[in-house]
């Protein structure tokens, strides 16, 4: 009995070593291979950083490198242009959405009518949220974040007052 227990117990033994063993040469493959393409990588990194030093040094590469900062410049500027539009545009509105915050109160003004205000403001809101979305993702002033705050906290007022 007990030499059958010593016979099972040395081939669980042999199993385990052979199973550890197998394991171990499969994570040595996977390190291998890893291993090979990170060099490959570094290797085509490498190249093409030469091929890039080498293209400017032609008269191609230079004609290429002058149209692409012309490019740059062209865009820098467009962008420039469409964000002073898109900040004189939110200004404007949210000009609008304060001077009919102040006139609200008024009886002579056609905004003290709630309904004729909340018409407005859906209008405004829109524009509002619209610009500001495309001027912020442009980059534009963080001053103007807070008076669309405020221009947001007089909408939603009156939506709850409206309701």
């Amino acid at each position: 009995m007990k030499e059958i227990l010593t016979i099972i117990s040395l081939a669980v033994g042999i199993v385990s070593v052979l199973l550890i063993v197998a394991l171990n040469y499969i994570a040595l493959k996977k390190l291998r291979k890893a291993d090979a393409e990170e060099r490959k990588a570094e290797r085509l990194c490498r190249e093409s950083m030469q091929l890039s030093e080498a293209m400017e040094e032609t008269e191609y590469g230079k004609k290429v490198i002058d149209k692409l900062n012309k490019i740059t410049e062209a865009q820098n500027l467009f962008s420039q242009s469409l964000l002073h539009i898109l900040r004189r545009d939110l200004l404007e509105v949210t000009d609008d959405i304060m001077y009919i915050n102040r006139k609200r109160n008024t009886r002579a003004s056609k905004w003290s009518n709630l309904e004729e205000r909340l018409k407005r403001y859906e209008v405004l809101e829109e524009i509002m949220d619209s610009c500001y979305i495309s001027y912020s993702r442009l980059g534009g002033n963080h001053a103007i974040k807070e008076i669309y705050r405020e221009c947001k906290a007089i909408v939603r007022e009156t939506q709850r007052a409206a309701e």
